[in-house]
């Protein structure tokens, strides 16, 4: 027989063998099916895992912060399987738990992600909306998966404060969903917004990316109407593993569309 301190200090016996869980039977079924994980002598360990000598046992369910933990670290796991299996050589890089959830920084090189509609098990559609992140909160009325984010600036805010920055320095400037002139459409959306803050703003910098920031930057320069110092920091495009071939394509395409920004921010009136 092992002795089994809890929380309370009461000691309980059972065999050499009995897991936390089976522990957690023994007090309640509602507590057993509450229970996440179970701290052993100081250590969150798996609550299947048999106990081979006495301890000092706590039962660690949605209320405990380490319990929470574990649910969060299990779940980005099988976040992470379930991804590869829908994209096999999807390289991953780290998916820990955070203080509100988790989350996985996956790579999946040239793959465009963005999709009409998932279906689960042939009954769950999810739809559509303005991007290809889900919301798994809740369900309406046709037992469809609900994307709240209403924008990619919301979806890009969100992602910020689940990094642990103030909610209250973060502002979020949706622009018209469009196909083409994205880059003159975010810039006017700002514009508009910009008039109507009562911020005081000197200075704008925008994180583009690679041969893309050229155009940004002339794009808000003349949308703003040089009213605002415009910086910009450019990220490097991830454009190595492409083929001779398609780095040739890709150069002429940035080319093309920078010289096609540069001509209708010649003409049109703003």
């Amino acid at each position: 027989m092992i002795n089994i301190t809890l929380p309370d200090n009461s000691i309980r016996q059972y065999t050499e063998g009995t897991t936390a869980m089976q522990i957690a039977l023994s007090i309640s079924e509602g507590l057993a099916r509450n229970v996440l994980a179970a701290k052993v002598n100081g250590q969150v360990m798996d609550a299947t895992r048999p106990l081979i000598s006495d301890a000092m046992v706590q039962l660690l369910t949605w209320n405990d912060q380490e319990g929470k933990a574990t649910m969060w670290h299990s779940s980005a796991h099988l976040m992470a399987e379930a991804v590869e299996q829908l994209f096999p050589g999807v390289k991953f890089g780290i998916g820990p738990d955070i203080e509100n959830g988790f989350y996985y920084d996956m790579d999946f090189g040239d793959r465009n992600l963005y999709v009409n509609e998932i279906t689960i098990d042939h009954k769950i559609t999810i739809p559509y909306l303005n991007n290809s992140v889900y919301d798994i909160s809740g369900q309406d009325e046709k037992r469809r998966i609900i994307n709240n984010f209403s924008s990619n600036a919301e979806l890009a805010r969100n992602r910020l404060l689940s990094t642990g920055i103030d909610s209250s320095i973060i502002i979020s400037v949706p622009a018209n969903r469009v196909y083409i002139n994205r880059t003159l459409t975010s810039a006017l959306a700002v514009r508009d917004w910009l008039k109507k803050s009562d911020i005081k703003i000197v200075g704008i910098n925008i994180i583009s990316e690679g041969t893309h920031a050229r155009r940004t930057w002339m794009t808000y320069n003349k949308v703003l109407n040089e009213t605002y110092k415009i910086g910009i920091i450019s990220l490097p495009e991830k454009v190595n593993a492409r083929s001779h071939l398609g780095r040739l394509t890709y150069t002429f395409r940035q080319s093309v569309a920078l010289v096609y920004y540069w001509l209708i921010l010649s003409l049109i009136s703003l």
